[in-house]
């Protein structure tokens, strides 16, 4: 039953990868990116550390986490969403 549940989760995920971040920023009302920065503020990465971002969907997180790490450092993203080609898509804006 748990397995069942699990592969809905990624199904759905699947399904709105190309509107995840849309959907994020008209139930937030934007206030998503705020959250995220401050997230980034409180963890503190530092220039030359290496980072994962589990789950990391379109890749808000690790592009910010990118910006500190950056240039000696780097972040790995991970997601089991097949249709993770919206992040690579950012990386190439």
């Amino acid at each position: 039953m748990k397995f069942t549940k699990t592969i809905e989760v990624k199904n759905i995920f699947n399904k709105i990868s190309y509107k995840y971040d849309f959907l994020n920023n008209l139930l937030s009302f934007g206030l998503h990116r705020l959250w995220k920065r401050k997230l980034v503020n409180l963890l503190e990465p530092l220039n030359g550390e290496d980072w994962a971002d589990l789950c990391c969907g379109t890749g808000d997180l690790a592009f910010l986490i990118s910006e500190r790490v950056s240039p000696r450092g780097s972040i790995t993203g991970i997601d089991s969403a097949e249709d993770i080609k919206y992040c690579k898509k950012k990386i190439r804006a």
